[in-house]
């Protein structure tokens, strides 16, 4: 989405200092709701704007939505 060289992105470089914008976050949470087949909102993307934070978000809302599925 930002157009950028893999290599120039760090896990913890920010989304928005790289350049992302707000449609650019729309578009970033709309391949990860088609992805993972879930619905994420876009403001998740804004609080959690690192690949690292994301990634670590991510794990605990599927973990907790799978649990919540066994009760």
């Amino acid at each position: 989405v930002l157009k950028l060289p893999e290599n120039k992105i760090s896990i913890r470089d920010s989304f928005f200092r790289l350049g992302g914008n707000s449609l650019q976050t729309v578009m970033v949470i709309s391949k990860l709701n088609q992805s993972l087949e879930r619905m994420i909102s876009p403001s998740v993307l804004f609080k959690h704007n690192t690949i690292q934070e994301l990634v670590s978000y991510l794990r605990l809302e599927i973990s907790v939505t799978d649990e919540s599925c066994l009760l």
